[in-house]
């Protein structure tokens, strides 16, 4: 009896450090979709406004 509370208690030991492990890592994918995102958003930002500017560019165009 006393071996198969060993073992239970082994297998309880790795599957703690498993999801341990699997959090952490789930949390620094996290972390690093979230620094994706904000990159991303900058990009859009970014990309709005050069298509504002070359609107304008051609607004200019038609009036020179």
């Amino acid at each position: 009896m006393d071996t198969v509370f060993g073992i239970l208690v082994a297998a309880g030991i790795v599957g703690l450090s498993l999801a341990i492990t699997i959090g952490l890592a789930v949390e620094e994918l996290t972390k690093r979709l979230e620094r994706i995102a904000v990159a991303l958003e900058k990009i859009a930002e970014n990309e709005e406004k050069i298509f504002a500017l070359g609107d304008k560019n051609d607004i200019n165009d038609m009036h020179a």
